[in-house]
């Protein structure tokens, strides 16, 4: 169990070569998956998470797993969550970017008049590498809503989703950040 948890927090340790878009800081993947949302693209989104080659790499280079190992993990994963055991692009993409486009402005505002603003990041490091909660912070008609991303920084520094989306409406959610409203 403790080393499905080591490869769990591995997540973010992966390579993500070929990506065209910048994810070198929090802010520049939170902007990203912004834009993302922003442009209904959820196409995108599959440059914003691992693959199951790039969670391996990760997990042998840094994690000093063994590839036996791994495969070991991924038919665990692959009987939980189906074949392919890569329940981000799966399961919680597909939901949660609906979700986010849905809910974020609760109604009131559509996204074309959505500006990005900020994300601010709740990380810690292990073994030279952050990974932990993101909060994108998004302004419509003057008006600032937020929603988090489960994200961590890969072999080669580029930052990426490592597990859930949401949408928060609670100041004292606010406040983990270090932001007082």
């Amino acid at each position: 169990m403790k080393f499905i948890f080591a490869i769990v927090a591995l997540l973010g340790l992966y390579s993500c070569s070929g990506n065209p878009y910048d994810l070198s800081t929090p802010e520049k993947l939170g902007e990203e998956v912004f834009n993302a949302i922003k442009d209904n693209d959820i196409d995108r989104m599959i440059y914003f998470v691992p693959t199951r080659e790039q969670i391996k790499r990760g997990a042998i280079e840094v994690g000093g797993a063994t590839e036996e190992k791994v495969e070991e993990i991924f038919t665990d994963l692959d009987k939980e969550y189906g074949e392919g055991g890569n329940k981000i692009i799966s399961e919680n993409i597909p939901g949660q970017f609906p979700e986010i486009r849905s809910k974020l402005f609760k109604g009131k505002y559509s996204w074309k008049d959505a500006k990005y603003k900020n994300t601010y990041s709740n990380t810690i490091t292990q073994k030279g590498f952050e990974y932990g909660k993101l909060l994108v912070e998004v302004e419509n008609h003057g008006e600032l809503f937020y929603f988090t991303i489960e994200a961590g920084e890969n072999i080669d520094h580029q930052w990426m989703i490592t597990d859930d989306m949401h949408v928060t409406h609670g100041d004292g959610y606010l406040k983990e950040f270090g932001i007082e409203k």
